[in-house]
Parts: structure tokens; C-alpha cells; sequence
């Protein structure tokens, strides 16, 4: 029950009202005493007489005030201003308590048993819906608006509370609105009073919402199913592995069959037992893996039965119960890796067997002309040193020695006695020696290869002044690879003997390449066979 500040003050002035008619019942009962005195004496009253009995009374009344006001009227007064503080006091904390409590979906109640009534506060009708309000109900009441299923532990734990069997209890259940929807409500209940006898006469507690954090569980719960549904039926092999320790702490279905052990057996195994790594390198992975650095590893995993398997790895980190674990997924590719280990072998083979088909046909080439014996070969040595000077990959490197191996291969339609004729060509000899370049890309252009062999075997007699044949291309039209064999052709060619003269030697092939540096070569190209010969000591091959 509420008490008013107007009910107070009504309390309070009682004493006073009751102390001042007295005080005037007492002025007035001498002052009629005064009369019946003079009456019973015989005596009527004159005027002076009554004037001096009214100024007695009013004498005594003025003289006896003061008194009274000090001893009676003054201490009420402050009694009162106190109570009047104390309850503005209450009131102000009432309110901050109902703000406190609205903010936290908090609503109080307090059962009483003797009047088989319960209150709860304005909090308890917006939880449910309803304009804010205090409510009065009984507790059959409330019972029926319990969730059935939850209805009967609700009466159990009240019963008991109510019986003296517990001082206080919690309990979660669910409760219809007025929309009719079923909200969750965290109930604590306490027992605050009891009868001589020691029975449970009031009771009181709150009721907090716990709806959102109630479906916040359940969704959480049914992600929870569904990943592990996921984990456990996947045919991928899964582990689940605690990266500061590295126990594996979780595994499904597939993992244990591809490992080889029991469940109880794989759980709890560290990793270091699997991974063929030294322990202090999983450590440092397992820590890349949390932070996300990496997240594909290639690592060599150890079975049950002791066989060692190349597996693919696919780490992420997870967060499950405030802890962070790694989610792996396995991919054996032992078998891929003997695949691709097969391939590399055979791609090496026809590679091998490429380059021999090569060389047979620049040997063919050489057999019409045994002054020119080794020039191809040497050619592509000279191409391949300078391409790697540049920065060219082996792969590219590879593509420029097979282009080197058959730049001249035109020459095979050429007479023998034009090509090995120990005079100076004649004009038409010339012009015929100069088509060799269209006659290898013809015979070229057909053949699929790696790189634009057959482009560079009909460029590389083009001069980045456009002076050369058979296009006259100019700088960068020329292909890379044709601008390297181009010099490369020029280094062997003048170092080595001809039928029409001997060998010029490499100071006059340095003069030649300074020369035309810029103009007829390409500068880069240039400066760096000067570079690998002069600074480096490379040698021309035998």
C-alpha cells in the first residue's frame, strides 16, 4: 500500500489539532466557571466583571501560547517538513527505481498469501503487451497463463516455496502475451515474511525478459546442429584442432576412417602424432593459420598403420565458447601428386625426345655444309647465355635455344656450292642466300610449339634501323627473342672460320656490336653480351 504525502501531514497535525481544542476547551471552561461562580453566589455578572473575565481568559490564552508553541507546535512543524523530505525522498527513488527497472525488462511482484493476491508492477503489463499499468491477480490466475509445458514445474517450485521447503528459487518458462505469442521470462522468487507458525504469508521477486536472449540460444543451438550435422555426414575428412596445444579435439566420421583410428583414439591425438613436420614447425603453421596468414597448407600426414600420405589442408579459425580453434579440412593428393609427378617425368621425356628431333634436323642442315658444322648449336648457346643476362625465365630461355637450334634451318634449300663458295656471292647468290629466313618460317609455321619459334626464325636477320630483311621491321616490331639471335648469329659467325675467309676474332665482333649498338642491334641486347664476354669471361662453346 502507498502512503501520500497529504495522508502523512493529516497524521501528523492530529497531535495538534487535538492539544489546541483542548487548550481552548480550557480557556472556555474558566472563563464559565467564572460565571456559575458569580450565579451561585447570587450575584448577576456586571459588564466590568464580564470584561474582566474575558480579558483573564484572554490573558492566559496569550500567556499560555508561547509555551504550547515551543513545546508543541514547533517540534510538530519540523516532524512534518521531515516527513514531508523523507517522502520526496521515497518518491524520488521510486521513480529511478521504475526507470532502472523499465530500462532492464525487469518487473516487480509481491505475492501476498494471506490475501491470496499478487502485485506486479506497470513493468509486468508492457512485457505482456498491455498498456503500462500496475497489475493485481492471484496466483491461480498467473498459473493459467503459463505455458503448458512449463506450467507444472512453475506450481512445483512455488508449492515448495510456499510450504517453507526453500527460502528462494529461479526458474525459466514461458508465458502468453496479449498478442498471444509465448515470451520467455527468468522468474526469481524469495520468501520476505512468515506467520508465527513459520508459514510463508508473503513472497516477492521479479520477472526478467530473457525472450531475446532465449531465441538468441535457440538460433544459436539450431547452427549449431546444422554444422554439426554438416561435420559429422560430410565425406570431406575434418578435424577440429586446438591451436595453442595442438590437440585434436574434435573429428567426424570421415576423419576416423582415413586416419585409421578408433574415435576415442584420434580425439585427443595431437597433431604432432599426425603431421610429419618437427613439432616447433606445426607450432609456428598452426599460429600462421590463427592469425590467417595462410590458410592452404601442403603438409605429409602419418596413418594409423604408420603409411605417410601427402594431404592438402585448409585451415580457418573458428570462435566456440569464447575459444579460438582451427576448422581443417583434409584432401589426400597422394595419388595426384604420383599423377603429377608422372607427368612431370613424361613431359620431361618428350621434351628430352623434342630436343633430339631438333638437333637432328640442325645436324641434317650441317651435313651440306661442314664449314657451318656447330654454328646453329653454338648460336643457341650464345642466345640462351644472353637471355639469361636479361632476365629470361628457363622456361622462355628454353624457347630461345630451340629458335637458335633452327634459325638457318631455310638454308637446307640453298645450294651446297653457294654456301660453301670461297669467293664473294654475286648478286643473285645473295638475294637467294637471303630467302632462307621465309623458307624456315614456312617449313615452321605449322608446328605448334611452346613459343613463336617460327616468327623468330624469319626475323632474325631484321635490323632495328628497318635495314634488314625480309620485312625490314623496325626496333620494337622485331621480337625480343629474333634481336638476341640476331647478335648471337653475328658473335659465332665472325668468330669462326668461312670458306671465303678465317676467323675475324672477338675484339673485331665487339667493334661490330659497338658499332651497330642502337642502329643495326638492339641496345640492351647489345650491352649485355658485351657484358657477359668482357665482365663475365664467357667463352664461346666448342
Amino acid at each position: 500500500m502507498e502512503v501520500t504525502c497529504a495522508s502523512m501531514i493529516k497524521q501528523s497535525l492530529a497531535p495538534v489539532v487535538s492539544v489546541t481544542r483542548l487548550f481552548l476547551t480550557i480557556c472556555c471552561a474558566i472563563f464559565v466557571g467564572e460565571m456559575l461562580i458569580m450565579l451561585l453566589v447570587a450575584e448577576l455578572p456586571s459588564l466590568s466583571v464580564l470584561s474582566a473575565a474575558v480579558v483573564d481568559s484572554a490573558l492566559l490564552l496569550v500567556l499560555t501560547f508561547p509555551v504550547l508553541y515551543l513545546v508543541v507546535f514547533r517540534p510538530l512543524r519540523d516532524q512534518i517538513a521531515e516527513r514531508q523530505l523523507s517522502q520526496a525522498a521515497v518518491d524520488n527513488a521510486k521513480q529511478r527505481l521504475e526507470i532502472a527497472l523499465e530500462g532492464s525488462q525487469i518487473s516487480v511482484w509481491v505475492n501476498d498469501l494471506r490475501a491470496d493476491e499478487i502485485w506486479l508492477d506497470a513493468g509486468w503489463a508492457v512485457f505482456l503487451g498491455k498498456p503500462r499499468a500496475e497489475t493485481r491477480t492471484t496466483a491461480r490466475e498467473l498459473l493459467t497463463a503459463v505455458h503448458p509445458d512449463d506450467r507444472q514445474a512453475v506450481a512445483a517450485v512455488a508449492a515448495q516455496a510456499m510450504k517453507g521447503e526453500i527460502v528462494s528459487y529461479v526458474i525459466e518458462h514461458r508465458i502468453k502475451s496479449e498478442s498471444g505469442e509465448w515470451k520467455w521470462i527468468l522468474s526469481r522468487g524469495r520468501v520476505t515474511e512468515r506467520d508465527a507458525a513459520g508459514r510463508t504469508v508473503r513472497m516477492s521477486g521479479t520477472n526478467t525478459d530473457i525472450t531475446e536472449r532465449k531465441d538468441a540460444e535457440r538460433s544459436r543451438s539450431n547452427s549449431e546442429k546444422r554444422f554439426r550435422d554438416l561435420f559429422e555426414k560430410n565425406s570431406s575428412v575434418m578435424l577440429i584442432i586446438e591451436p595453442s596445444s595442438g590437440e585434436i579435439i574434435d573429428a567426424n566420421a570421415a576423419a576416423i576412417t582415413y586416419y585409421g583410428y578408433p574415435r576415442a583414439g584420434l580425439i585427443g591425438l595431437n597433431i604432432n602424432q599426425v603431421n610429419t613436420l618437427p613439432s616447433d614447425r606445426t607450432a609456428e603453421e598452426l599460429q600462421r593459420a590463427v592469425r590467417e596468414e595462410r590458410t592452404y597448407f601442403v603438409f605429409s600426414h602419418r596413418m594409423a598403420s604408420g603409411e605417410v600420405r601427402e594431404v592438402e589442408v585448409h585451415s580457418t579459425p573458428i570462435e566456440s565458447d569464447d575459444r579460438i580453434l582451427l576448422f581443417s579440412i583434409i584432401y589426400d593428393v597422394t595419388e595426384r601428386r604420383r599423377a603429377e609427378e608422372m607427368s612431370r617425368h613424361y613431359v620431361k621425356q618428350l621434351e628430352s625426345s623434342f630436343m633430339s628431333t631438333v638437333r637432328v634436323v640442325m645436324t641434317l642442315g650441317e651435313l651440306r655444309d661442314p664449314y657451318r658444322a656447330g654454328h646453329e648449336r653454338r648460336v643457341a648457346e650464345i642466345a640462351a647465355a644472353i637471355g639469361v643476362e636479361l632476365g629470361f625465365d628457363e622456361r622462355r630461355g628454353e624457347g630461345l635455344k630451340v629458335a637458335g637450334y633452327l634459325h638457318d634451318l631455310g638454308a637446307i634449300g640453298i645450294p651446297a656450292e653457294i654456301l660453301s663458295k670461297p669467293g664473294k656471292l654475286k648478286p643473285i647468290e645473295l638475294d637467294l642466300v637471303k630467302t632462307h629466313s621465309k623458307a624456315g618460317y614456312d617449313v615452321l609455321k605449322d608446328v605448334e610449339f611452346p613459343w613463336p619459334v617460327a616468327d623468330i626464325v624469319l626475323q632474325h636477320h631484321e635490323r632495328m634501323d628497318g635495314s634488314g630483311y625480309p620485312q625490314g621491321l623496325k626496333g620494337e616490331q622485331i621480337l625480343l627473342e629474333a634481336r638476341i639471335i640476331a647478335i648471337a648469329d653475328i658473335v659465332e659467325a665472325m668468330s669462326s672460320h668461312r670458306p671465303y675467309r678465317t676467323a675475324l676474332g672477338l675484339e673485331n665482333v665487339f667493334a661490330e656490336i659497338e658499332s651497330g649498338r642502337g642502329t643495326l642491334y638492339d641496345p640492351a641486347v647489345a650491352d649485355a653480351c658485351l657484358k657477359l664476354f668482357r665482365e663475365k669471361g664467357y667463352a664461346i662453346p666448342a
